[in-house]
């Protein structure tokens, strides 16, 4: 009687440890697919059609500060910061319209 309620006690630890480890990759894999369609924040990027470049920051709350020598360069940057903060909303209705928003959200 000892011995089934050892290997019942294995068996229920087993279990748990393989839920732990799902749950965990689980939220790993969200955390990925949750992250993709944010911007990029830091560091430096070259964009084809720069005349003389475009400086972007962004204040505590995210909010995208532009500052350029010339109105293209301004507008480009302009361009690429609305598109690059509206990635998750486009990745949404991208998935939405293919009928497969379950890829997302599960």
């Amino acid at each position: 009687m000892t011995r089934i309620f050892g290997v019942v006690r294995r068996l229920a630890w087993l279990v748990i440890a393989i839920a732990i480890v799902l749950v965990a990759a689980g939220s790993g894999l969200l955390a990925v697919l949750t992250m993709r369609g944010l911007p990029t924040t830091n560091g430096t990027l070259a964009i084809d059609g720069l005349e003389r470049g475009a400086r972007v920051t962004r204040d505590a709350s995210g909010i995208a500060m532009i500052s350029a020598e010339t109105s293209h360069d301004l507008f480009l940057a302009q361009g690429y910061v609305h598109a690059q903060d509206r990635m998750w909303q486009m990745e949404v209705w991208r998935h939405i319209s293919a009928g497969r928003l379950s890829e997302l959200f599960g």
